[in-house]
């Protein structure tokens, strides 16, 4: 008999849990409340049953006798900061309920992690994938396509489209040798992502710049917590989607588990978070990325570090297997990464036509743009594949929404088109500047330039003193000679440096290769090596800077126009052969190379276009040390 009732209370139980729990569906504190009542209506009949009827009189003692307190009662489950006994007759109940609203609250966290996690890891709807084009062989040609007008349609054919990839999972290897499959960005800001990634590729956004805001909206940092530079590049890309980047991923998560936990007693979110297999682990690593990406103050060398694992994969068959996606019936596309992420790439597209076709008709790509004729003339003219419909806002949106997913394990990829290469050499050009205006207290330690060359020669020879006595300059040059070049006898007694050179003056062969970058100059002169500065950025890139002044022919410094000196971001005078010249560590890459790609140097006549005033604006000419006016007048003349 006592087994039938148990079994009774148990098939009621299951039932009262299910009612509630199907007519409450998606209403969850009311799913806890009907548990609840239903827990609290069988305690109640186990208490109704467990006193059955006494015939005669009992006394209080005998009563104590018979149904003895209970010391320190167990809990069956506690709801709104109320709690009811396990009756005796429910125990082997207690622990099947628990699963039951513990499975209920995961389910409940699923779907809110599947709502509001930025961008899904590696969950993302496959394209479909065939291995054979339809139209025949693929015979590409390189297409710049943000040189293209958006509403511009593309001839179907075959093109490669230069791309840079970026990371696109935190905390994953990333190497050579993977293939892709491509599939449509998921996540709450996944469009927010793919508006970044498609206004990027037609703005000259840094690379660098692009990658840090991405991790970070992959992350779910707020908007309040981005960087300035996140800040600005946001407010000049995607506004429209400022407000959607309000409140951070970590903070919506922990408010959500603390509501949760006010209705019932709970393991912690990160036990919970390791018994929800790869939607926990990866959850887990973007609060770990969020911190890491708020600690190290948005640094994109350090991030680059920790979210990135260095390992190449070189799968067989190489890349060039690599699966084609259909996008849609006009479009295959495929991402060909041979270094992986945070480096350049293809897209290799071909685009079918709407219909087979005798004639096709060439589209005029670049309609008042001088450059539209060769860029025509390069483009294919494939009458078997028909027609195209496709415009190139639509290609580079449909770039900007996919994402690579890796066939062995590691980075997914996300795509920005890169410029022609002279667009790009300009970019790099204006990024530099950027960072260099960002800190432009690294010209305040220079030496400022003389007013006439006559000062400038004093300073660029180094004075000694003999015997306590100090020498003329042209006895100090003459010592200095001899000292330098190891010829001759010096002159007996105490010789002392006093002073080294401030400034160095160009040679006769030095200046054939400096007066063609300022016209209307006649002498150069750089700061000494040992005037040179040190000065670290807040990328972690350091810097050498060093002054460069000009002169006329009538000795007077030049301030102010193309003729004018610029001061050195990184010197001349440090980075000769032999003194551990490096690619980025040059005056090369950070001054002439800006130079030549502002200026456009290489045309004839680029002194009378405005690219040496953009240049100005960040290497900024020194003015020398209360210098009379009429020769920065005279100046502004050359």
């Amino acid at each position: 008999m006592k087994n039938f009732a148990k079994n009774k209370f148990r098939k009621l139980v299951v039932r009262i849990f299910e009612f509630f729990k199907n007519l409450l569906i998606g209403k969850f504190a009311l799913r806890f409340l009907g548990g609840f009542l239903a827990i609290t209506l069988l305690a109640l009949i186990e208490v109704t049953l467990s006193t059955a009827p006494v015939t005669g009189t009992v006394t209080r003692e005998q009563n104590e006798t018979m149904n003895p307190k209970v010391i320190n009662p167990e809990v069956a489950i506690c709801l709104l900061g109320f709690c009811v006994d396990v009756p005796p007759i429910l125990k082997p109940l207690e622990k099947p309920i628990e699963n039951e609203i513990n499975e209920v609250i995961k389910n409940q966290l699923r779907s809110f992690l599947a709502d509001e996690i930025p961008i899904s890891g590696t969950e993302h709807q496959l394209y479909p994938t065939t291995s054979q084009l339809p139209g025949g062989q693929f015979t590409s040609q390189t297409l710049y396509l943000n040189a293209l007008n958006a509403s511009q349609v593309i001839p179907s054919g075959d093109y490669e489209i230069p791309v840079h990839f970026y990371c696109t999972k935190v905390y994953t290897l990333n190497g050579g040798g993977n293939r892709y499959r491509l599939a449509r960005l998921n996540g709450r800001l996944s469009d927010a992502l793919s508006a970044l990634y498609q206004r990027a590729s037609v703005s000259d956004a840094p690379i660098q710049d692009v990658q840090v805001l991405s991790w970070s909206i992959q992350s779910g940092v707020s908007y309040d917590n981005l960087s300035s530079s996140s800040k600005q590049l946001v407010n000049q890309l995607i506004p429209d989607y400022k407000q959607k980047l309000d409140g951070s991923f970590i903070d919506k998560t922990i408010k959500y588990w603390n509501d949760l936990s006010r209705l019932t007693s709970l393991p912690s979110l990160d036990s919970t978070l390791n018994s929800l297999g790869d939607t926990g682990t990866f959850v887990k690593s973007l609060f770990r990325a969020r911190d890491e990406i708020i600690r190290t103050n948005f640094n994109y060398r350090n991030l680059a570090n920790a979210f990135v694992i260095p390992q190449d994969v070189n799968l067989p068959g190489g890349v060039e297997t690599t699966p084609w996606s259909k996008i849609n019936d006009q479009v295959y596309l495929r991402f060909m990464a041979p270094k992986g992420a945070l480096n350049d790439g293809v897209v290799q597209v071909r685009i079918l036509g709407q219909g087979q076709t005798n004639e096709f008709n060439r589209i005029n790509l670049l309609q008042n743009n001088t450059d539209s004729n060769q860029l025509i003339a390069s483009l294919p003219n494939n009458n078997s594949l028909g027609a195209s419909s496709v415009t190139a806002e639509a290609l580079l949106s449909n770039i900007s929404q996919s994402v690579g997913i890796p066939e062995q394990n590691g980075q997914a990829l996300t795509a920005t088109v890169t410029p022609a290469p002279e667009n790009r050499e300009l970019q790099e050009a204006r990024e530099i500047a950027r960072q260099l205006q960002a800190e432009p207290t690294w010209k305040e330690m220079l030496d400022p330039c003389p007013c006439t060359l006559e000062e400038a020669r004093k300073l660029s020879a180094p004075i000694y003193s003999l015997n306590g006595k100090e020498l003329s300059p042209s006895q100090s040059s003459q010592i200095h000679y001899k000292i330098e070049t190891r010829t001759g006898i010096l002159p007996e007694g105490e010789l002392i440096l006093i002073r080294d050179r401030v400034f160095v003056e160009s040679s006769q062969l030095a200046l054939s290769f400096e007066l063609p970058y300022h016209p209307g100059a006649s002498y150069v002169f750089r700061s000494h090596s040992s005037r040179v500065g040190y000065f670290k950025l807040k990328s972690g890139k350091v810097i050498k800077p060093g002054q460069q002044c000009t002169y006329n022919a009538q000795g007077q410094l030049i301030t102010d126009g193309p003729g004018a000196g610029t001061p050195d971001a990184y010197s001349s005078e440090v980075t000769a052969t032999a003194q551990g010249w490096r690619s980025e560590d040059s005056h090369t890459f950070w001054d002439t190379n800006p130079f030549d790609a502002m200026t456009n140097n290489r045309e004839k006549g680029w002194e009378q276009k405005e690219g040496w005033k953009e240049y100005h604006k960040t290497w900024t000419p020194n003015t020398g040390n209360g210098c009379p006016l009429p020769w920065r007048r005279e100046s502004n003349q050359i």
